[in-house]
């Protein structure tokens, strides 16, 4: 793989056109992505490599990345929404093979569906019938109607996790006063 150092700098000039517009995303990461994404395909760089202009090709592909980034982040800030065809996805996918790249939604599958096995077991059992036995309901609403309310559940399981974090800094700030007083009571 020769890299030219005008390729450089288009690759470049293309992370920071798509970052510009996103304040969020940094374009030294942007680039960075791209960058493993050609290293990955060495015959997708070759081909950029004989464009006459392959500025455009390169755009496109950073804002894959952005796009990446943007809901990699929207997920794990707690602000992502799941959608009944991506619950239908991750249970096809995921409900028995979890891939490192997906382990925090598969802990949002399996904690919705803990929570739909206590709240409704028949909507829980017509899940496990078809995703896992290859069992098909007597009817698609069956299948519709515990999707998604399974949907709602791993949404709530996700907007929770946001604000059930206990790390650095998620202990109350306390005035010397307060913190006093705590200590006096904590005594008695």
């Amino acid at each position: 793989m020769n890299i030219t150092d005008e390729f450089r700098e288009k690759v470049n000039k293309a992370a920071k056109s798509v970052s510009g517009r996103n304040s969020a995303v940094d374009w030294e990461d942007v680039a960075q992505d791209v960058w493993v994404r050609l290293v990955e395909d060495q015959g997708y760089y070759n081909d950029l490599c004989q464009q006459e202009d392959p500025f455009q090709s390169l755009k496109r592909l950073a804002k894959q990345e952005v796009y990446k980034q943007n809901s990699a982040w929207e997920h794990y800030s707690g602000n992502y929404t799941y959608t009944p065809g991506e619950v239908r996805v991750l249970l096809d996918e995921y409900l028995v093979d979890v891939t490192l790249e997906r382990v925090s939604e598969h802990v949002d599958l399996v904690e919705g569906l803990l929570i739909l096995q206590e709240d409704n077991v028949s909507h829980f059992k017509v899940l496990i019938d078809k995703y896992v036995n290859n069992i098909e309901p007597r009817a698609a609403k069956y299948t519709q109607r515990a999707v998604d309310k399974l949907t709602g559940n791993m949404n709530q399981v996700n907007k929770a996790a946001r604000y059930s974090y206990e790390g650095p800094g998620s202990r109350k700030v306390l005035t010397n006063t307060q913190s006093i007083a705590r200590k006096d009571n904590s005594w008695n």
